[in-house]
């Protein structure tokens, strides 16, 4: 038999017991229904990436975000690796969600992050699970170079440039106009179809109060997603050559944000 308890002991046993009370209530809680308001505006959501493949021309990562959704991305500034991405979204597209038309295109997340002076940095584009992370600044400075032989390589992408006039896909985004203002002004592009991801949730939504809405309010109110854990790399230098693993993981997660809000919206 043991040894009857000292004072002391028996008052560190029960605060072991009241503790163990405590966060098995607190457990139990947590499983037994919905979380009330205030307990969901606590919530945010994270996203973590890890590389799997580096070359000369790109990196690829796999971005988990809000625990759930996998990311498959690639990161690069050179224009044949931008054109194998395309190329194989095209034919991702006719395969799996066949052959599209003015009346039913597919919608593809468009999101842009800019240096200080406005200039574009990176080009996103987001269809399903798949990201293209473009590096456009560091693509144009490389341009020039490369040798003749490498001429292939060359900024910007030809395909691209199809890619935005494509009448089978439509380009979604929060402040789409400012978004394709950007690229037609400083690279020429020219962005066929559009949707703003905004007025479409005012009007499939009827909630007007959204019509001028950012990404991120929009991905609260539609899709109950908190993007706050991100808004510090959103400010980061977008223009750095090798970008972090954060940086991959939040222009990802923005990308494919806009898409999933255009195919939501889409559906209405």
């Amino acid at each position: 038999m043991s040894a009857p308890l000292q004072p002391k002991e028996e008052e560190e046993e029960e605060e072991k017991i009241s503790a163990t009370l405590k966060e098995k209530a607190k457990k139990e809680k947590k499983m037994s229904g919905p979380l009330q308001p205030k307990e969901e505006e606590e919530e945010e959501t994270s996203a973590t990436c890890r590389s799997t493949l580096t070359d000369s021309r790109r990196t690829l990562a796999e971005v988990t975000f809000a625990g759930a959704h996998r990311i498959s991305t690639t990161v690069t500034h050179s224009g044949v690796a931008v054109a194998e991405w395309i190329n194989e979204t095209i034919q991702r597209c006719s395969r799996h969600y066949g052959v599209a038309g003015p009346r039913q295109r597919h919608a593809i997340g468009l999101e842009v992050a800019c240096r200080p002076n406005g200039s574009i940095a990176l080009l996103q584009l987001c269809v399903g699970n798949r990201c293209l992370i473009y590096q456009l600044l560091h693509s144009y400075s490389d341009s020039y170079s490369y040798s003749d032989s490498d001429s292939d390589d060359d900024y910007p992408a030809g395909e691209l440039f199809s890619f935005f006039r494509d009448d089978r896909f439509c380009f979604v985004a929060a402040g789409v106009d400012e978004v394709v203002y950007r690229l037609r002004r400083a690279h020429s592009f020219l962005v066929r179809n559009t949707a703003d991801l905004g007025e479409m949730a005012a009007t499939r939504l009827g909630r007007e109060d959204l019509r001028r809405a950012g990404l991120e309010r929009l991905a609260r109110k539609v899709m109950g997603l908190k993007m706050d854990a991100l808004a510090e790399v959103q400010m980061s230098e977008w223009w750095q050559r090798h970008l972090s693993r954060q940086q991959i993981a939040c222009a990802s997660v923005g990308a494919f944000i806009s898409f999933e809000l255009g195919r939501i919206l889409f559906e209405i």
